[in-house]
């Protein structure tokens, strides 16, 4: 195996078998079973161990051309070694869960990608040049392609560090046209099919470390690809797409700003430089010391009202980035009415009658109920509550029309997801609460108008049509168990809890409706939410039977003459 020559750390030699290949006729390559070890040989483990340098041979074992074959025992780490006249196993080993979890992470995805590496047409071999200009034969660099997907694979097999570039590559045999062959060499950029053009970008991910990487390709085409490797190290680039650049120049100042470094998405790093003054002014208005203050002020009226003149700055350059032409005062005015709304959720009771039946009084008390009395260190409820009311009102700076799925939209694109999962974050929450409640916003902003279809025959027909959204099954936990779909209890009802309160935040704040509209509508959406909880329950949290009896409800319902809100809601 020419494995064992990586072992033995024999790397320069192992390149020269490859290269005199290469130059004799590549399609050889691709015809080599690659193993660690095999039955009459130690176990990889024993030869390899368990650490990056074990990781980084596996790792070549899995790209190079040809027929990956892993040792019995290899990924379970057992040190007996095989023989193939046993019956059964003479050592009681017991399996390394880490070093399986391990290949489950790195190698696992890699051997789904075989169709990648498995040919040798495409395949280049590299030299890798340091700063002195010397060949380091200890660094291994290949590219390989097939069809639109492209990868380039680096491995250091030696336990040192280095740096370097890789441009050229070794010599390879080709087809001349007349039925010989003849020698040619490739650079990186003619072995990645790069664009040469000025403002023309590479994106790729690695796929150990999960982060993306941005290059310039003229750059990558004059100097090759400048890289720094510790002992062992290996990267894996894959997921190659070009971008060109706009005419501000936006993905060349984040290659700057980068310099080299990768991140987790490379999309979302251009986002956050593009929205950059936008989000500083957000972060300004809303974070975990504003909205403590916020919340613990004794008059509420003048707290919204100070905290709203502060998102000025926001607002302004949301506008800018919206293109809207909506008067932000009234988009302001709106934020402010509904803050104050969230601070003084107890209000809810003036709406009460004098005299009331016992149903609605049982309304009013499983609302207060929902409502904390005062605020914990983390705001677990206002920081929902503000969040959404930071963010609901977004879509008007464009229409009135559609506001609330424009203003998802822009609530995702422009990462203030990202900016309030922080802040959450900031106020004591763990990481992952954080991004569900930030989740949660978003799904509440789009669909923040549910309530209004709850009247006529068609009573549940958009709480039915909220289940095929992908976004809220991913926030459900829609899975399968035994071929039927369920959702999780306690997702289902933080999310119709919440549909249900920013509805009532809404129409408290609105000023175009009377107590007796407003009493009225909070009723019957509490009495219909409800009712559709009572059915998630009756079908078990099964989706498709939460959905059929949605069904069977809309056609039960008698048809009322008119919605009791304004649509304007």
């Amino acid at each position: 195996s020419f494995m064992n020559m990586l072992k033995m750390e024999e790397n320069a030699k192992y390149r020269t078998v490859i290269k005199n290949i290469l130059e004799f006729d590549p399609r050889i390559i691709q015809r080599f079973t690659n193993f660690m070890n095999n039955p009459d040989e130690e176990t990889a483990v024993a030869q390899f161990g368990k650490g990056d340098k074990y990781f980084g041979v596996a790792m070549m074992m899995v790209t190079m051309p040809g027929l990956p074959m892993f040792g019995h025992g290899q990924i379970e780490g057992f040190t007996e070694k095989y023989g193939m006249e046993f019956s059964r196993a003479q050592w009681n080993e017991i399996p390394d869960e880490d070093l399986i979890r391990r290949h489950e992470a790195e190698l696992f995805p890699l051997m789904r990608m075989r169709h990648l590496f498995s040919g040798a047409e495409n395949f280049v071999l590299y030299d890798f040049y340091t700063e002195s200009g010397a060949v380091n034969e200890d660094v291994f660099a290949y590219s390989n392609q097939r069809g639109a997907d492209r990868a380039l694979v680096i491995y250091h097999n030696k336990f040192e560090a280095t740096r370097g570039w890789i441009r050229d590559s070794a010599a390879m045999a080709v087809d001349d046209g007349t039925g010989g062959r003849t020698l040619i060499h490739k650079t990186l950029a003619e072995g990645l099919h790069l664009n040469p053009k000025q403002n023309i970008f590479s994106i790729f991910r690695d796929r150990k470390s999960n982060l993306e990487y941005i290059r310039r390709n003229n750059r990558l085409v004059d100097q090759g690809m400048y890289v720094e490797l510790h002992a062992y190290q290996y990267y894996v680039f894959t997921g190659f797409r070009e971008v060109q650049d706009d005419a501000a120049g936006l993905y060349g100042q984040l290659c700057d700003r980068l310099g080299g470094q990768g991140v987790p998405s490379i999309d979302e790093a251009y986002r956050e430089m593009r929205y950059e003054p936008l989000l500083n002014e957000y972060r300004a208005w809303i974070n975990a010391d504003s909205l403590r203050k916020l919340v613990k002020a004794s008059n509420y009226q003048t707290a919204a009202r100070k905290f709203v003149a502060n998102a000025k700055g926001f607002l302004t350059q949301a506008g800018q980035f919206g293109g809207g032409k909506q008067e932000l005062k009234q988009i302001a005015s709106e934020i402010e009415d509904l803050v104050q709304a969230a601070l003084n959720l107890k209000r809810v009771n003036k709406l009460k009658k004098k005299r009331q039946s016992e149903a609605t009084q049982a309304v009013f008390d499983e609302l207060l109920t929902q409502i904390p009395k005062r605020a914990d260190a983390t705001l677990s409820f206002w920081r929902i509550a503000l969040g959404y009311c930071s963010v609901c009102q977004l879509g008007k700076l464009r229409s009135n029309e559609s506001y609330a799925e424009q203003g998802a939209l822009w609530y995702e694109e422009w990462l203030l997801n990202k900016a309030l999962a922080q802040v959450f974050s900031n106020l004591g929450c763990d990481d992952y609460t954080a991004w569900r409640e930030s989740k949660l916003i978003k799904l509440l902003v789009a669909q923040h108008e549910i309530a209004q279809t709850f009247s006529g025959i068609r009573k549940h027909a958009e709480m039915a049509r909220l289940l095929d959204d992908p976004e809220v099954q991913s926030y459900l936990g829609v899975h399968l168990y035994q071929g039927v779909q369920y959702f999780h209890k306690e997702s289902y009802e933080q999310l119709a809890r919440w549909l249900e309160l920013v509805t009532l935040l809404h129409t408290l704040s609105n000023k175009r409706m009377s107590k007796e509209q407003k009493l009225r509508y909070m009723i019957r959406t509490h009495t219909t939410f409800s009712n559709i909880s009572l059915l998630a329950l009756v079908a078990e949290y099964q989706l498709d039977k939460f959905k059929t009896l949605l069904g069977y409800a809309v056609g039960s319902e008698k048809s009322q003459s008119r919605s009791l809100v304004p649509t304007a809601i």
